[in-house]
């Protein structure tokens, strides 16, 4: 039962503090009810309004109808049935695989799961692109007539002055989109933009928005960063410094540079010994400038203090120009400056260097990217590149990716890193694997169980990524290469194994059935 809007109050608050007349706004109904409304004889009202919508009370004129969505073709049957079952719960993160075999077979969400769907992209932003690429018309139409859908998956402002427009008015986050959609547009509108109003933004919208300029970043907006150098906010600095960073040739990465040329000393090899040694001299206290340019602005465990402003400097230089220096190849320059007594310092300078500076276009960028993912743990077991390097490493050919992680998967046994990096590249790519990698995978996964002495969290956690990335289209070699049943840990292992195998085989019902076809 629905009423207007203020006889609902005077039901709620008493018609002494809500007084019934002229709240009816239907002309007949109201010449009806005025002598009932006079007396504020409010339940012989409710009553009244009640007979009169059951008997067909029409709509307020000047409301626009709302057109049906157009006919289109559906998803089939047993798609739809894997979809509720996901929905319900049974493998729900196994949505995004869903969506993502529905956008390569061009079917659309079935209609009996839009609201479901639409609801699940609300809440979480990461499915809304895998969601919008499949709502089909129906889908489209829906999610134009509920206000939070439609903010949730409207698409992109296309002109600039409706950019313009968010940027003035609208909120944090939008203005943030939008300058994010005007420096990939027009990057030195979107740079002028962000000058403008600078002086005026407060501390947090300046650490929002300042990231957005790495899309577009160039030498125009060099002299900008430079400023932000100065924020009071370290947040802001710490984004100035990662950008300033990235640009090739800028003035911060020059001065790093040449601040660290007058620290190290790199003694010719002498007798005996198999390369050059290299002698760091580090300064009492970072002056004004040194701070300016990074130093102590990051975090490293077990780094003292001296220790850490030498890794936040080297940070700022690309490991390249090291080789360039020095005459070297990436893996001598790793060898010396891991025989260094600032060993930990130089090697983590090393790796957020490259990840800062990493261009997949610049052959000496790849060697060096190469070098710290397969040696750095070697040289220092507490130093874990994956993390720090995985944007990088994304930037590669799939197949020099796929060698990589080859290479990972083959040196399991020397490297405890090796198993982390190769689930942390699988967890971050949008697609299944290829069945001979997929394969690999497994295995690796298989001696790491063997060879741990008792379940450990991260250990189990590889079969939950690989349950979502591994091949489903034959899941028989899932099942095999497992040990006996009569294996001493198998009851520590038997719930993630089984797990794995179970999430293989839905997934497998799931691909099949977009190819099945639907009775006429």
């Amino acid at each position: 039962m629905s009423f207007e809007i203020d006889l609902h109050k005077a039901i709620l608050a008493g018609t002494e503090r809500v007084p019934l007349a002229g709240h009816v706004s239907a002309p007949a109904l109201q010449a009806l009810l005025e002598p009932l409304q006079r007396d504020n004889r409010l339940w012989h009202v409710v009553a009244a309004v009640r007979l009169w919508q059951r008997a067909g009370l029409q709509p307020h004129t000047g409301v626009a109808t709302r057109q049906p969505a157009a006919p289109e073709t559906p998803c089939p049957r047993a798609a739809e049935h894997q979809l509720h079952l996901i929905l319900r719960g049974i493998r729900p993160e196994l949505l995004e695989n869903w969506l993502a075999l529905a956008h390569r077979h061009a079917v659309p969400l079935p209609h009996s799961a839009l609201p479901a769907v639409l609801d699940h992209g609300v809440r979480t932003s990461a499915l809304r692109p895998a969601i919008s690429a499949v709502l089909g018309a129906r889908g489209a139409w829906l999610t134009a007539q509920h206000p939070q859908w439609r903010d949730a998956y409207a698409p992109a402002t296309c002109t600039h002055q409706a950019l313009e427009r968010e940027w003035e008015l609208g909120t944090l986050a939008r203005r943030t989109d939008a300058l994010r959609q005007l420096r990939l547009r027009d990057a030195a509108a979107g740079l002028h933009l962000l000058e403008q109003g600078w002086p005026q933004e407060p501390p947090e919208s300046r650490a929002a928005l300042l990231p957005m300029l790495r899309h577009g970043l160039s030498q125009h907006d060099e002299a900008f960063l430079e400023s932000a150098l100065d924020d009071k906010r370290k947040e802001v600095r710490t984004v100035a410094l990662a950008l300033l960073a990235s640009l090739p040739g800028s003035q911060l990465s020059q001065r790093c540079a040449a601040r660290l040329g007058a620290l190290f000393t790199l003694k010719p090899r002498l007798l005996g010994l198999a390369q050059p040694a290299l002698e760091i001299t580090l300064p009492e206290k970072a002056d004004k400038a040194m701070k300016r340019d990074g130093a102590g602005s990051g975090s490293y465990h077990l780094l003292g203090e001296k220790a850490g402003w030498l890794a936040d400097l080297m940070q700022s230089v690309p490991p390249e120009y090291w080789s360039r220096h020095w005459h070297m190849a990436p893996e001598q320059v790793l060898a010396i400056m891991a025989a260094s007594d600032f060993r930990s310092a130089l090697l983590h300078g090393l790796v957020n260097a490259c990840a800062n500076t990493f261009s997949a276009a610049r052959d000496e960028s790849r060697a060096w990217l190469t070098t710290l993912i397969g040696g750095v743990t070697r040289h220092d077991p507490g130093i874990l590149p994956g993390a720090a390097l995985m944007p990088a490493i994304h930037q590669l050919p799939l197949e020099q990716q796929e060698a990589i992680v080859r290479t990972w998967l083959d040196d399991c046994n020397d490297n405890r890193a090796s198993m982390p990096n190769a689930i942390l590249w699988a967890q971050t790519l949008g697609h299944a694997l290829p069945p001979a990698l997929s394969h690999a995978m497994l295995v690796a996964a298989q001696r790491v169980m063997r060879d741990n002495p008792q379940q450990s969290f991260a250990a189990s956690g590889y079969f939950g990524t690989l349950a979502r990335v591994l091949d489903a289209s034959d899941p028989a070699y899932v099942r095999q290469g497992w040990p006996e049943d009569s294996w001493e840990r198998w009851p520590q292992w038997r719930s993630p194994v089984d797990a794995l195998i179970d999430t293989i085989e839905f997934r497998h019902t799931m691909q099949k059935s977009f190819l099945e076809k639907d009775d006429a």
